[in-house]
Parts: C-alpha cells; structure tokens; sequence
C-alpha cells in the first residue's frame, strides 16, 4: 500500500554510502570524465553534494553500545559524522572511499570527535537468494518516532540505505512497460529503515521519486519488486562531490522472503555470484574518517578529516574482541567493487532525505 508521508527531515549529513577499494576492476580512463566500470556500459559523473531538510537526533548517542570511533577533523561544522569505509582505487591513481556506514559523532575539543556505535557489524540485505549483499547504511537518528502518516510506524534507530533503483511489481502488472520512460529504467529511491538497540531491523519502507527525484510516495517492499541498491564513493581531496555505484549490472527481484539485519559477513566471489571469481573481502581494510557539513538556505559545506585505519582487515575484523576505542594511524588499503555499476542520479533534492544534486557538465 502506497502512503504519503508528510516531511520527514533526517539527521544526517549528505547521504553517503559504502567506502571501498578495487576489488580486483581498474578504470581505463580519467575520472570525472565519463568512465565505464565493469562491463555494464554505465557511465560515472561526479555529483555535488547537498543537504535539504535536516535535524537534530533526538537521542543519546551513547546509548548506542559498541566500540567508540574516533578521528579528527578540523574547523567548526553544524553536524559531523563518522564515515566507516574501505576505499577504492582507479587506475589512473584517483583514491575513493566507499561508505560502509555512517554513525552520528560528537566533539571531544581539540578537533577530536568521537562516535559510539561500532559493532563491527554491517547491515545485509538478503532478498530470497540466500545472498547477504552489504547496504550502505546511515545512522539519521537515534531515537526516531515517525510521524502518524509515514509509512514507518516502529519507534528506533532510523536508517537509511539512498540512492537505489526501484520497480514496483504492482506498476509492472498494470504496464509492463511503466518504467521505460525513466532514465535508468526504473524510480530513483531509497530505503530506511527503523532497527532497535540490538541492531534487529523491526521494519523497512521505500521512498519512491520520479525521474527528476521529486519524492511520491512510500511503500513496504513486496514480492516481485526489483531493485539495485548503491554504493556512494567519496573523494577525499573534493568533499563537496560524490560518486554513485550500483551494485548490479540489473535489478534484481524480492522473491517471498525478505531478511534485512545487521551481522557480520564477509562477501567473496564464492559466496555472492555477483562479484568477481576470485575476490574476497576478507583482505579489505577497514578505516574511519569524520564527515562535517554546514547548511544554510538548503545548500551545504562539506570537509573530511584524514583517513584513519582500524587496524584490521575485515576479514579480521571480529578476531578478537574489541577493547576500548577504535582509532589508528593514516592507512592506504585498497577495496573495491568490480562489478558495481556507477551511474548518475538526475535533480537528487528529496526532502525525505539528504541528497546531492548532480555537478553540471
């Protein structure tokens, strides 16, 4: 069923999403001129970022349990954020970070922030194949209560997986042929998602927009739906732009079963078809940086502190338990995805939710 909610400003910085290296794919050409990834055809832009409506979270951070991530960042900032990623590398040398998760952080003085929340733990999809596929999460609020006419009616932590693409099977049974008219084939959206202390996702909705990113409506995942999430690649020397990465050459559908929760996986290409053979996860490392942004008349500034390494690879990631702060020293591991798929996203000014609009040609 199909519900308009009223605004719903969310807590967060620009929506980034997942940090990661070269997962084994290189590009050819010089980024932001248009450069295939993988064997889709797609092509990749540069997008600038921005911020809409925004709001403080209305909750503790603390009580957000886990490790504490800490790193620096300098200047003063409306709202800072602690970005965990694995970075991706091009060919031609330009460094990425692709965003694995993103958690609310707070200053300590001395250009030192901290944010709790670590588990080490990622959130995975699982959309009836059996496949746990990693979704690029932001942490918008801490103790969210929705709005009586959202589509999300569980109190919690609200999150948000941006930048996907979506079909609805109810639209393909009325007009096989609804989504054609769309750029990339079908409706820009992104997921939230609403998840309790334990990290346990008690419900999930879809924002959908139209193709020049206009939000519609929102719906709860159903049978027959299709989609292709994305990943959101950072350049460290140009905060103010962003790259889009889809995870799949085409959508894929929900079969009747459906598990969204936050675990511990280690992707490979012997456990996710999707990827390449020989790829693995295991090998990545994990690093931290803080994200700041400031916002006036719904235009943003952003910055990013340096890179700072966790110290293990994700592989090792829960090898021994963790003990105290997480923080370590500038790191250069490589991670990437070879199949994703970089795409632009058209006119991203959603009031549900932080986007970015795209950089002109």
């Amino acid at each position: 069923m199909k519900n308009i909610p009223t605004l719903i400003a969310v807590a967060t910085l620009a929506v980034g999403l997942m940090p990661q290296a070269s997962w084994g794919v290189s590009l050819s050409c010089s980024l932001p001129d248009e450069c295939p990834l993988g064997n889709s055809g797609s092509r990749a832009k540069p997008s600038y970022k921005q911020h809409v409506l925004r709001q403080k979270s209305t909750g503790d951070a603390q009580s957000l349990g886990g490790e504490t991530l800490q790193a620096q960042l300098a200047g003063q900032w409306d709202e800072v954020s602690a970005i965990v990623a694995f970075p991706y590398q091009t060919s031609d040398g330009l460094d990425l970070q692709l965003v694995a998760m993103s958690l609310p952080a707070t200053a300590d003085g001395n250009e030192q922030y901290s944010a709790p929340g670590w588990h080490r733990e990622l959130f995975f999809l699982d959309v009836g194949d059996s496949v746990p596929r990693l979704l690029s999460s932001y942490l918008v609020d801490t103790a969210f209560t929705p709005d009586p006419q959202d589509a999300l009616m569980q109190s919690g932590q609200l999150w948000i997986a941006p930048h996907m693409l979506y079909q609805e099977a109810e639209e393909l049974a009325g007009d096989p042929d609804f989504y054609s008219g769309y750029e990339f084939g079908a409706a820009p959206a992104d997921m939230r998602f609403v998840a309790d202390a334990s990290g346990n996702v008690l419900e999930i909705a879809v924002d959908i927009y139209d193709d020049a990113s206009n939000y519609l409506y929102s719906v709860e995942p159903a049978t027959g739906d299709r989609y292709n999430p994305s990943f959101i690649g950072y350049d460290l020397e140009e905060p103010d732009v962003l790259y889009a990465l889809s995870y799949f050459e085409d959508l894929t559908t929900f079969t009747d079963t459906l598990a969204l929760q936050r675990r511990y996986h280690v992707p490979s290409g012997d456990n996710d078809p999707a990827l390449p053979a020989g790829f693995d996860s295991a090998v990545s490392d994990v690093s931290v940086f803080m994200e700041g942004g400031s916002f006036f008349d719904g235009e943003g500034s952003f910055a990013y502190g340096p890179l700072t390494s966790l110290g293990y690879t994700w592989g090792n990631a829960k090898a021994q338990a963790p003990v105290g702060e997480a923080g370590g020293v500038n790191s250069s591991g490589a991670f990437g995805l070879p199949l994703l798929v970089l795409f632009m996203l058209l006119g991203v000014v959603r009031q549900t939710a932080t986007r970015r609009r795209p950089k002109a040609n």
